[in-house]
């Protein structure tokens, strides 16, 4: 393992610095067997299951096994078995053995992602998971294939009809805690918040309880609470590893105009001239009675298309009254006007009317038919107007007289008078992107910094919120060097004073603080699916791990993909570490085509299948993917590559033993042909060194060396030692050194300190 592929990385250098590299071309081991990967990688690819010869003799309509998400190991507690998702007519799971990739068993479970199918972390041959349909939380016997019921959250919420973490999720290690979303009735297939809890398995207890009130007592808004589908609740809810937060993956909180108020919920119906739609959303929140709106399709273009579509010719495209709310999802407005006739309709998007629009002296006023939501100072967008000058353009609200009343300055092109027309309407600036956090100009709806604003952790009983992310992205978990957990994460949108837009990075998440990484441009522009895994053991610090899917056509050094980064900020050139190939023709371009599509209807328009997500080991020292290998056979199979022993190096110090004058200090070398010498000093910054330089060689990679053996230590000192080690890799390009670095106190008077803390 001479040869790590590793390079410290340099902001705006469009390829990382990384040269470029001949992807592997060997052919497809078959199952149980290996395959060396090239001097780019250098590291071990093994087969584990194969789909066509196992699964399809039984049932031809089974064409995948993938591994889980990447958020959490597809290991049980003592490494012996790991499962697979089968692609089978109803869902199911297939555990294997890990000592010869056998089949142990294949549960006749429904096993979607919503069932939720986790490990037990103390128990080898327990799992949990969801039963199909149902808000029970439940442990599976992998042996006895029993099933016992752990809690009925009906028995606490009788309106539940699931509950999830939403497939990313998992619980605290150890499987004491776990996050659920408790979810109510659907309304068109899509489900309400009812609460997110946190279990305390351990207790059969709850030990905390997120609810509408505490929502919105930390800021968010009732409206959001009550809005059904993932736009009311997060995307998914986790506990951290460090076993004392809950992640909730909330949306970035969007202004709450009225425009564009999506409505295509169900089918709406026209009868006796009046039209009921349908929302997912509480129309109060937004409209009044006898507001004046315009209802517009969606048809992909700016402009949009006009009224409801319905019957051939039919639309409506005029400006119309609420008159009543038989619910909070449910507006009746009168249309008699339209004489649409009687009938369903698909209903896209509600707007509120424009009423006039009259320009005087370079000043335009705009009447709108209910509130705007604007407020002084903010962008926004007129459509289908009648002069050119203003279509489209992009305008800035001026005055406010009233709350239906909007005030600003016109091009000098623009005439005088008073323009009418047709499905005129506007596009606030603010909609669709979160307000940043420097703005203080937020409406009384949405408070600056609420808790629901971004992703957010929590004490386990929901208090105390620290903003982590300011979206839903794909997250992953890490050590920082203290110990500390850390989350992984892209940051894509200007609305974060605090983060560094279009860039990789983590989030310490005691304090919040935000470090970037690597930046989007520069790291992978051609990414089509970027996820991070959780590391499970807490000694391996500073190293965060990335898997990229891209497309075979792909021009990126990094494309297809496993990467090692370094936690530090970019400007500190932290090391990125190429550490295995994917071997995955990310979109099925597998050849030929007409096969994918004959056996098992694989889309390369719809890729998702073969994103090839990474699972690592509960050791961190080999990950676990699902892929299309290029050239084989056109099943998903399932593979298992290795990581180096030296992704345990950083944090790797601590002492043996300790006496009056010396220690014995024990460290994983990078390498096993790395030459390390150790520096010890009483001075943080290894000033007037007690020792300098001492050799601490040796032919593996777990070592020891003695401080203290050639000049006595102090009884009672704190010594700081550092311990610098370099190696020759193949290519002289990459890196070929590394420090090691902690502390421990001498025994005397006191207790005898021990390394960074574990």
């Amino acid at each position: 393992m001479a040869q790590f592929n590793s390079y410290r990385y340099t902001a705006g250098n469009k390829f990382a610095n990384f040269p470029d590299f001949v992807a592997p071309t060997q052919p497809e081991p078959a199952k149980n067997e290996c395959v060396q990967d090239p001097f780019w990688f250098d590291n071990t690819v093994c087969k584990l299951t194969d789909v066509m010869a196992q699964w399809n003799t039984v049932n031809p309509k089974v064409f995948m096994e993938k591994i889980p998400v990447s958020r959490w190991t597809t290991e049980n507690a003592d490494r012996t078995l790991y499962y697979t998702q089968v692609s089978s007519s109803s869902g199911q799971i297939g555990i294997y053995r890990t000592s010869d990739n056998s089949l142990h068993s294949s549960p006749r479970l429904t096993a979607y992602e919503g069932q939720e199918f986790r490990w037990s972390d103390t128990d080898p041959k327990l799992m949990y998971y969801i039963p199909f349909g149902t808000c029970r939380f439940a442990s599976y016997n992998v042996d006895s294939r029993k099933t016992t019921i752990l809690k009925d959250y009906k028995d606490d919420y009788p309106e539940c009809t699931m509950i999830r973490n939403d497939t990313e999720g998992t619980s605290s290690i150890g499987s004491r805690y776990w996050a659920w979303m408790v979810l109510g009735a659907p309304r068109f297939t899509n489900t309400r918040l009812l609460a997110i809890v946190v279990y305390d398995m351990e207790t059969n207890k709850t030990a905390g309880v997120l609810d509408e009130a505490k929502f919105v007592a930390q800021g968010g808004n009732s409206m959001i609470w009550k809005t059904y589908g993932v736009g009311g609740r997060p995307n998914m809810v986790d506990i951290a590893p460090s076993n004392d937060r809950v992640l909730l993956l909330w949306p970035p909180v969007t202004y709450p105009a009225p425009e564009n108020a999506l409505i295509n919920a169900a089918k709406s119906k026209v009868a006796a001239g009046k039209l009921t739609v349908n929302s997912l959303i509480p129309f109060p929140n937004l409209y009044d009675i006898g507001d004046v709106i315009q209802l517009r399709h969606a048809n992909g273009s700016a402009t949009g298309g006009p009224g409801c579509s319905g019957a051939a010719g039919e639309a409506l495209t005029g400006q119309y009254t609420i008159q009543e709310f038989p619910d909070p999802y449910t507006a009746v407005i009168d249309i008699s006007s339209s004489g649409l006739g009687d009938g369903t309709y698909t209903c896209s998007y509600m707007n509120p009317a424009i009423t006039s629009l009259t320009v005087s002296g370079g000043t335009a006023t705009l009447k709108m038919g209910s509130k705007h939501w604007m407020d002084v100072g903010r962008n926004f967008t007129l459509f289908n107007t009648p002069d050119p000058a203003l279509n489209g353009k992009a305008s800035v609200a001026k005055e406010l007289p009233d709350a239906r009343t909007i005030k600003f300055t016109v091009p000098a092109a623009v005439k005088d008078g008073t323009y009418t027309t047709p499905m005129m309407y506007y596009r606030d600036g603010k909609k669709g992107s979160a307000l940043p956090d420097t703005n203080t100009a937020f409406p009384a709806i949405r408070p600056p910094n609420a808790a629901n604003d971004g992703a957010h952790v929590y004490n386990l009983d929901f208090s105390h919120p620290v903003r982590v992310s300011n979206g839903q992205p794909h997250t992953g978990w890490a050590w920082d060097l203290n110990g500390d957990p850390v989350l992984l994460q892209q940051v894509s949108q200007p609305n974060w004073s605090g983060a560094q837009v279009d860039s990789f990075g983590f989030t310490n998440i005691y304090t919040g603080v935000y470090t970037p990484l690597f930046l989007h441009a520069d790291f992978n522009y051609e990414a089509t699916a970027i996820h991070q895994s959780r590391f499970y053991d807490r000694s391996i610090r500073g190293w965060g791990l990335f898997k990229l899917a891209n497309r075979a056509t792909a021009k990126s050094p990094i494309r297809n993909q496993v990467l090692l980064v370094e936690l530090k900020h970019y400007k500190e050139h932290p090391e990125i570490w190429r550490v295995g190939y994917l071997h995955n023709d990310y979109g099925c371009t597998t050849t030929p085509a007409s096969e994918l599509f004959k056996i098992n209807g694989c889309n390369p328009s719809k890729p998702y299948d073969t994103e090839a997500q990474l699972s690592l080991s509960r050791d961190g020292l080999s990950y676990y993917w699902a892929g299309l290998w290029p050239n084989g056979n056109v099943a998903i199979n399932v593979y298992r590559g290795n990581i180096p022993l030296r992704v345990k190096t950083k944090g790797s110090f601590a002492p043996a033993s300790i006496s009056r004058t010396s220690a014995v200090i024990s460290y994983i070398a990078p390498t096993a042909d790395s030459k390390c010498t150790v520096t010890t000093s009483a001075n943080a910054n290894y000033s007037n060194p007690v020792e300098a330089n001492v050799q601490a060689g040796g032919d593996s990679q777990l070592r020891t060396v003695t401080v203290g053996a050639s000049k006595a230590l102090t009884p009672n000192t704190r010594y700081f030692s550092r311990i610098s080690c370099a190696w020759n890799p193949a290519d002289p390009a990459a890196v070929s050194r590394e420090e090691i670095a902690g502390s421990f106190t001498t025994s005397g008077d006191t207790a005898a300190q021990g390394g960074p803390k574990q």
